[in-house]
């Protein structure tokens, strides 16, 4: 029934609409009417809020962040001639995806004016979860991450503040610049990085360095690449460019630079992976040419080829073991997304 407002004369009728209020405001001091709407929370169970969390963390990407810290790890034990690190790799791989889930988290909290009016069923504009629970978890997972990096060592610790303060710049300037990208591409970059000081390669590895900025690179253009068709999903005006998305296979002859593997099998693998990831890629932009194009499809299979490409760049670092978790990996994330949307 109509309600009276609190300005007199204003009259406030309420239409129930799902977990949302529209209000149409009747002022007769302007003669117009204004619709807006309200957000109700929704009735709280704990397998909705658990749904919520996954889905606010983007948790079904995960184990894309999973392969990266693997490959930081591999390129470790390279220029230390060990074994790979399994304990400490792991330690670095769930505090990089702690920081992922923060800032996918934070991303929402940034976003979530906008996500009301484009992307309502989103956890926050949905009600099925509050600000405050959103900040909290952010605030926890940033916490758990850094702790956790600490115990591994200090310089991971530094890898893992450095991520962190990128993560939050994208957040803050990514509505405001369309270059914001390359912060992107820069936070993935960043994460073999923390895998390869977290299992202890030294600062004067000028060999592990070069080796990092070379897969790092291939990885942050790769991100940068399919960010941009990203950008276009949330726009039904425009069309990803094909320039772009003829670009993003390429990305996969950078590694070739970094290293190369020393026996026969190994590069029998290597190969096995760069044609599982170009045969993804590919199947994964045929998205693009449906009817109706389907981009958001495509951007989550191109996210799911990240660990496909890192399962590449292990295979030339000389790790067999860590390239089968990364095919692993991949085919966690393909299913995990058809579930929770990735994008």
């Amino acid at each position: 029934p109509p309600t009276q407002g609190a300005i007199s004369g204003t009259r406030l009728r309420s239409v129930p609409v799902a977990n949302a209020i529209a209000l149409r405001t009747d002022c007769p001091h302007t003669g117009g009417n204004q619709w807006h709407t309200e957000f109700a929370p929704l009735p709280s169970h704990p397998p909705m809020r658990l749904r919520a969390l996954l889905e606010l963390a983007r948790l079904s990407n995960a184990p894309t962040v999973v392969t990266n810290a693997l490959v930081g790890a591999a390129i470790a034990a390279r220029v230390l001639d060990r074994s790979f690190d399994w304990p400490r790799a792991i330690g670095a791989a769930a505090a990089c995806v702690l920081l992922y889930s923060a800032g996918m988290g934070l991303n929402d909290l940034v976003d979530r004016d906008v996500d009301a009016r484009e992307r309502s069923g989103r956890p926050l504009p949905s009600g099925r979860m509050s600000v405050a629970a959103a900040r909290a978890f952010v605030a926890i997972a940033s916490v758990a991450a850094l702790a956790l990096l600490g115990l591994l060592s200090w310089p991971a610790l530094l890898a893992g503040t450095v991520l962190l303060a990128s993560i939050v710049v994208y957040n803050l300037i990514h509505q405001r610049w369309a270059g914001s990208v390359v912060v992107m591409g820069a936070c993935r970059a960043l994460v073999p990085v923390v895998g390869a000081l977290s299992s202890n390669m030294p600062w004067s590895a000028a060999s592990g360095w070069r080796t990092i900025a070379i897969l790092g690179g291939g990885l942050w253009l790769y991100v940068i690449l399919l960010s941009l068709v990203a950008r276009t999903e949330a726009d039904g005006h425009r069309t990803p460019r094909r320039s772009v998305i003829a670009a993003l296979p390429l990305a996969i002859v950078i590694p070739l630079f970094a290293a190369r593997p020393e026996a026969m099998p190994q590069w029998v693998l290597a190969i096995a992976a760069a044609l599982g990831f170009l045969s993804w890629t590919l199947l994964s932009t045929l998205h693009l040419t449906a009817d109706p194009p389907r981009p958001a499809r495509a951007v989550m299979g191109w996210i799911a080829g990240i660990a496909l490409f890192d399962a590449f760049a292990l295979a030339l670092l000389g790790s067999p073991a860590p390239v089968l978790v990364a095919a692993a990996c991949w085919l966690a994330t393909v299913l995990a997304q058809r579930a929770i949307a990735g994008s």
